[in-house]
């Protein structure tokens, strides 16, 4: 689209606490992740109504903005701000880093992520000067950035929630020194993602979790939402969580994409030993059809070696070992695979091993 964002629409504290009340909505848990007293969703839709988004990568090297870009930058920021970036892009190290063709397509996953749970339908446009996507997707050396912009210092990366005007609403700005294969740059996209879409951190929300900072210790931990502050697992999860789900089908409604028979295959092996999934967590979300889950690998051949599955909804499961989890502690430390609430999967198979399974 040219020179403007997709039309925005503001919700007041009481509008959304009074549509919590008629849909029976869990409003503790949802306004954990609701922006203050009022916020702002994509689209003239009224809550709990999906919406279409655009996006796109950013396509130069260096900062080359249309009219529209440089005054919300200059309105944003102060006047001038927009010159500074265009001519700061053109010093060497400072240009705007291409994505890989690895990253885009782990963008575009997350993105379709988002979209399976909240009924948003993403598309992706060219991105040129003056003709770009809701959501635009820019890569930059914060190392270097920050040498001359204090807002660069020690972010991994940043996101423009929707507002009631103005094209910076919506874009996504990652550090280049993270890669597709690093174990955390999914995390990374799929919490910028949140706020791109209308999601506050725990912290920062209308009821707020913790206050964001180190240790972490006060905050939602990130078994409960992607969009937590809180660093105090070894696991990070890659896929929106249940608080993340609930807040998104509140703002936007629920999809019908996993009302049908779908297969979900998970190599367990990446989420063992060093690979960067061992680091990882995931949500699995699917609410109709005969859904099967399988389980593929090559290390598990012994009796002495297993996962756990719980086949209950709302339940966590661990590639790991075959011990069974309970609690929160265990959950944290070893929770990988989790069955959202309302999610049914009705086949499981197993690699050769001595797996716990749980029957739902």
């Amino acid at each position: 689209m040219v020179g403007q964002n997709k039309e925005t629409t503001m919700i007041p504290l009481a509008e959304s606490e009074q549509y919590a009340a008629q849909q029976s909505a869990d409003w503790a848990t949802i306004s954990t992740l609701i922006p203050g007293d009022h916020f702002f969703r994509w689209g003239t839709e009224g809550l709990g109504t999906a919406t279409n988004l655009t996006f796109s990568f950013y396509a130069d090297t260096v900062f080359n903005l249309d009219q529209a870009y440089r005054q919300d930058l200059d309105w944003t920021y102060g006047p001038g701000t927009a010159d500074f970036y265009e001519d700061q892009s053109q010093v060497p190290g400072f240009g705007v880093v291409p994505f890989s063709v690895d990253e885009k397509s782990a963008i575009q996953t997350v993105l379709g992520n988002w979209s399976s749970i909240s009924g948003i339908q993403f598309s992706q446009v060219e991105d040129t000067p003056d003709s770009y996507g809701d959501l635009r997707f820019v890569q930059m050396d914060f190392d270097a950035w920050q040498t001359v912009d204090s807002g660069f210092k020690d972010a991994a990366a940043f996101a423009y929630m929707p507002w009631y005007d103005g094209v910076l609403q919506g874009d996504v700005f990652i550090h280049s020194a993270y890669d597709a294969d690093d174990g955390y740059f999914d995390h990374l996209v799929t919490h910028e993602i949140g706020h791109s879409l209308g999601l506050a951190h725990p912290h920062d929300s209308v009821s707020p979790v913790g206050d964001g900072r180190y240790p972490y210790d006060e905050d939602m931990q990130n078994y409960g939402s992607a969009m937590s502050y809180d660093q105090g697992s070894p696991l990070n999860p890659f896929t929106p969580m249940q608080t993340d789900i609930d807040a998104i089908q509140f703002i936007y409604g629920s999809s019908d994409v996993s009302l049908f028979d779908d297969t979900y295959r998970i190599d367990i092996d990446l989420f063992r030993g060093e690979s960067s999934k061992a680091y990882a967590r995931q949500t699995i979300h699917d609410e109709g059809g005969f859904d099967r889950l399988i389980f593929d690998s090559s290390a598990i051949n012994s009796a002495d070696d297993g996962i756990f599955i719980d086949c209950a909804d709302g339940s966590w499961g661990s590639f790991k070992s075959s011990t069974p989890i309970h609690g929160a502690d265990a959950i944290d430390q070893s929770g990988q695979l989790y069955i959202s609430k309302g999610s049914q999967i009705e086949a499981f198979e197993c690699p050769p091993g001595a797996d716990t399974i749980f029957d739902a």
